[in-house]
């Protein structure tokens, strides 16, 4: 029997899902609410994509969840980086909606 090597608390990769995500957002295509929200998530942890993702929110107490979850999240050293006050507020000055 062999012996299991240790988990350690990997990050996912969201680059790739904020790409393909906005992608075919942006070709006109669309995705479900839950797929939003993904790409929402995704792009916070990312810091890229933040107003395309918001800009396709169709659920405001959904996205102020996501919004709030990203300001309060803990830093880790293998997590992304928290949502900042000063991202917010650009990204608030920033969204055409």
């Amino acid at each position: 029997m062999q012996a299991r090597k240790p988990t350690t608390n990997v990050q996912p990769d969201y680059s790739i899902t904020v790409r393909f995500g906005s992608a075919v957002l942006e070709a006109g295509h669309t995705l479900d609410e839950p797929q939003r929200s993904l790409l929402l998530r995704a792009a916070l942890a990312e810091h890229r994509g933040m107003l395309t993702a918001l800009a396709h929110q169709t659920d405001p107490e959904r996205t102020a969840v996501i919004l709030a979850e990203a300001l309060l999240a803990t830093p880790h050293e293998t997590g992304p980086v928290p949502l900042t006050l000063a991202e917010l507020t650009q990204l608030r000055q920033e969204d055409p909606s």
